[in-house]
């Protein structure tokens, strides 16, 4: 069953006392991902896959890329959400081919919600989400 987009999958508590909402991404937030990513483009210590900060037409492609496979089944997206602003993205997405059995997990976070428990809790909700969706048989982790 694909997700509805800005469906909320749960509020958590964060080890600082934070509280962030994680719910699935919508068309709205184009702007929002644009900061976020923007944001972690020259943190030295990070991998992304992108690496020059994406205009807003490059963004805006990704995103309803990435909101197309969430509605044909083929991937499964989380954000978090403080006070308005995403300070988190990630994603279960299945792959091709011969490996259109597996997903690939993704996590990103804006720096200042590390280290207290928001990466592990998206996971959880990536991997209860991929697992009612009956679109993968294994995931990568």
């Amino acid at each position: 069953m694909a997700l509805k987009a800005g469906s909320i999958f749960k509020k958590v508590k964060l080890k600082d006392g934070t509280v962030a909402i994680l719910r699935a991404p919508k068309w709205e937030d184009v702007n929002e991902l644009l900061a976020f990513v923007n944001g972690l483009i020259g943190e030295s210590n990070l991998y992304i896959e992108v690496q020059t900060k994406p205009t807003w037409e490059e963004e805006l492609d990704w995103h309803a890329n990435k909101l197309a496979q969430i509605e044909k089944g083929e991937a499964v997206v989380c954000v978090a959400e403080v006070m308005g602003y995403i300070v988190g993205n990630s994603s279960i997405t299945k792959k091709s081919g011969v490996q259109a059995h597996v997903g690939e997990l993704g996590i990103s976070l804006q720096k200042g919600y590390r280290d207290i428990g928001l990466g592990t809790e998206m996971m959880k909700v990536l991997i209860e989400k991929e697992g009612t969706s009956e679109i993968f048989e294994t995931s990568e982790v």
